[in-house]
C-alpha cells in the first residue's frame, strides 16, 4: 500500500476528494443500499444547522477546522451588536454570509457553551493528554491491497510512546453503556477499523484507537474509550463487506436500491406483544 499524509488540509478540500471515505462506505451496508451511497457521493449534503454546535466544539477542542463567527443584529441606525436569537432578518443574512465564508455561525451564548466544553476537556486527565501534543486533522490518502483509493482524516495523533489515533465525538450521553450503543448505532467500530488500516498505510505502525466522547449539556462530562479487539474485528468484517459491494458495483455500474420484487412483510415481534386491551 502507498499512502500520502497531509497536514492542515482544508476540510472542504478533503471532503471533495474522490477517494472513498469511511462515512460514505457505511452507506453501502444494510439498512442502507448502494443507491443511497451513489446519491450521497454525487450530491454532497450542504451543512446542517443541527451540526453547527458539534462542529464548533470539534474546531475549538482540536484547535483546527472551521472558524466560529458570532452572529450579530443590525439596528436601524446601522449599529451592530451580538444577536440574542436568529429571528432578525439582518441576523439571518449574517448567518448566510458566515456559512458562505466557510465559518460556523453561532450565538454568543452558544459559543460560551462550546468554550466551556473545551475547558472540560482540558480538565480531563486523559483527554487533555491525548489532545495536547502531536498533530490535529491529519488527512491520509492511500491505495489499499484491493486497488481501492481510500481516505481518512484523523482528529488527532498525539505524541505518545504507543502510537494512537484519537477521534472526538459530541454526544447526549457519554456514559459507558449509552456510548457503547452509540458506537454500535453509528458504527464507530467501522470507523475504528478503517482508521487503524489508514494508520498502517501511513506507516504509523500498530496504533491504538481512542474515542473521546463529550456530552453537549452541562457539566459537559467526558469519557475516553478504547474499542475492544472484538469490536475492531467486527469493524474489519464490515469494512471488508462494504469494499466487496463497492468493487462489485463499480465493476458492473449497477448500484441497486431496494428489491424490485414484491416482498413479504411481517410486523416486528414487539408489535405482537403489544397490549391491546
Amino acid at each position: 500500500m502507498t499512502a500520502t499524509v497531509k497536514s492542515g488540509m482544508p476540510e472542504p478540500e478533503y471532503h471533495a476528494h474522490p477517494a472513498l471515505s469511511q462515512s460514505l462506505a457505511k452507506l453501502l451496508l444494510p439498512p442502507s443500499v448502494p443507491a443511497k451511497f451513489l446519491w450521497a457521493r454525487e450530491n454532497p449534503a450542504p451543512p446542517k444547522k443541527e451540526f453547527d454546535f458539534g462542529h464548533a466544539a470539534h474546531a475549538l477542542v482540536l484547535g483546527e477546522g472551521m472558524g466560529v463567527e458570532i452572529l450579530q443584529v443590525t439596528a436601524k441606525d446601522g449599529s451592530r451588536t451580538d444577536a440574542e436569537n436568529r429571528r432578525a432578518k439582518s441576523t439571518q443574512e449574517h448567518e448566510a454570509a458566515a456559512r458562505e465564508a466557510g465559518n460556523i455561525p453561532l450565538l454568543r451564548s452558544e459559543a460560551g457553551r462550546v468554550e466551556a466544553m473545551a475547558d472540560a476537556i482540558k480538565r480531563h486527565p486523559v483527554a487533555s493528554v491525548l489532545l495536547s501534543s502531536g498533530a490535529a486533522e491529519q488527512s491520509v490518502f492511500w491505495t489499499d491491497e484491493r486497488g481501492v483509493d481510500r481516505r481518512a482524516r484523523f482528529d488527532h495523533v498525539p505524541d505518545l510512546a504507543v502510537p494512537a489515533v484519537t477521534d472526538y465525538k459530541t454526544t447526549t450521553d457519554a456514559s459507558p453503556g449509552a456510548f457503547a450503543k452509540s458506537v454500535a448505532g453509528y458504527r464507530y467500530h467501522f470507523q475504528a477499523a478503517w482508521y487503524v488500516e489508514a494508520a498502517a498505510a501511513a506507516e504509523l505502525g500498530h496504533v491504538e484507537f481512542a474515542l473521546i466522547a463529550q456530552e453537549k449539556e452541562p457539566p459537559y462530562l467526558v469519557g475516553v474509550y478504547q474499542p475492544s479487539v472484538r469490536a475492531i474485528e467486527r469493524g474489519r468484517d464490515l469494512v471488508a463487506r462494504a469494499l466487496d459491494i463497492y468493487q462489485q458495483c463499480t465493476e458492473t455500474g449497477v448500484w441497486p436500491g431496494y428489491s424490485p420484487d414484491i416482498e413479504p412483510l411481517d410486523l416486528p415481534e414487539w408489535a405482537y406483544r403489544e397490549d391491546i386491551a
